[in-house]
């Protein structure tokens, strides 16, 4: 099997797992407990804590631990309601290419028409751009969330510059680093962010663990109710150790070799890429490739892609027979048959978003089996293109 669905999820590393063991099996207390058992929980749990904080240059007083990365952008959204509504800044900017998460959290904030949300315009080539993000603040605005980089194309945002507009008029600025995390350096400091979320599953550590950066916790409440002993107030639920032992651990190790890493796994793709393009131009049909958004180099982990007159959902099935698993688009989204709102909101029309394949690479991948997977997707392209002629 090849996998290039690392987008969806990623193979948890065995460095991880094994650090995880001893919190699944002899050192199984309650963080939350003050005998010998429970105290190990805890300081395994505070050294994780200082892991993730070193991954991004944060403090780790700052970080509190959640179940998921859409938890994380919930708690970044949902949880500032109170300070906004109070402070009477209640417009949110964001852009139509969000994760469901962000998008359905501000959504939630809006029911009431308590809050107002704006959407950015988005394009090829970036999400969103900063000259338009000053054009629509507006007195009003109290948050702006956008993500660094999306999980369907691998465009990315204008970061450190939207951090920038962010400080200078005082609005509190969330960034979904979900995506981001491993293929770029994430430093809060020169982002210039007030909260950021990432999960442990895109990063070879446990699913069900994902964790947020406040800059200042004191403007946010709880979503969960429940202890307020547990994470600062703000997440209650007792803590899963193993899962966060594991996620600690991965941040440390990334964090140690963050250029490498991100360079192998940029130049993985790039890899696909060009063997993909040599492979169609050999039996003449290169012009029916196109990339979903503007290709860079060196950049990223996603391609998404489509072939003219190739239905996506059947070149996924035929892949999959063939030993390779890519997605049409986000594991989030998997159980509907709707176009892509990500694709659909950069101009791509709905036949041609359905037909759409997302292909993502991992530091778990080779460059042989990238090469072959190419080599396999270039032969189901050709065997439908020539039904279909």
């Amino acid at each position: 099997m090849i996998y290039l669905d690392n987008a969806a999820t990623t193979q948890i590393d065995k460095g991880a797992l094994d650090a995880m063991m001893p919190y699944l099996t002899s050192e199984y207390g309650n963080a939350g407990t003050m005998y010998k058992l429970g105290r190990n929980a805890r300081n395994a749990i505070e050294e994780a804590r200082q892991h993730v904080a070193d991954f991004i240059n944060a403090k780790p007083e700052q970080i509190i631990f959640t179940s998921s990365g859409s938890e994380a952008n919930n708690l970044a959204i949902c949880g500032l309601r109170n300070h906004l509504l109070n402070t009477g800044k209640t417009e949110i900017i964001t852009s139509p290419v969000e994760h469901d998460s962000v998008l359905n959290a501000v959504k939630s904030m809006c029911i009431k028409d308590e809050f107002h949300a704006r959407f950015l315009p988005t394009f090829n080539d970036k999400i969103c751009r900063t000259v338009d993000l000053s054009n629509t603040i507006s007195d009003n605005t109290g948050l702006i969330t956008l993500m660094y980089a999306n999980n369907e194309t691998g465009l990315i945002s204008p970061v450190n510059k939207i951090g920038n507009v962010c400080k200078s008029k005082n609005i509190f600025y969330h960034i979904d680093c979900v995506q981001a995390a491993g293929c770029y350096p994430l430093d809060v400091e020169k982002l210039n962010c007030t909260s950021l979320s990432i999960s442990g599953h895109k990063l070879h550590a446990p699913k069900g663990i994902g964790a947020i950066y406040l800059r200042d916790k004191d403007f946010y409440k709880p979503i969960i109710n429940g202890g307020l002993g547990q994470e600062f107030g703000l997440r209650a639920g007792t803590e899963s150790v193993a899962n966060i032992v594991g996620f600690g651990y991965i941040c440390n190790e990334i964090h140690k070799i963050q250029s490498v890493f991100s360079q192998y796994i940029g130049d993985l793709k790039d890899l696909f890429y060009d063997t993909l393009v040599y492979k169609l131009d050999e039996y003449k049909i290169k012009d029916i490739l196109h990339i979903n958004c503007a290709y860079k180099r060196r950049s990223g982990k996603v391609i998404n892609l489509r072939f003219d007159g190739i239905d996506g959902q059947t070149l996924l099935l035929m892949l999959d027979t063939r030993g390779v698993c890519v997605s049409a688009g986000s594991a989030c989204s998997g159980d509907t048959t709707d176009p892509s709102h990500v694709l659909t909101s950069m101009g791509i029309s709905e036949e041609d978003a359905n037909n759409s394949i997302r292909i993502s690479f991992s530091a778990s991948n080779s460059e042989d089996e990238v090469k072959e997977a190419a080599r396999i997707l270039v032969e189901c392209v050709k065997e439908l293109n020539d039904v279909k002629d």
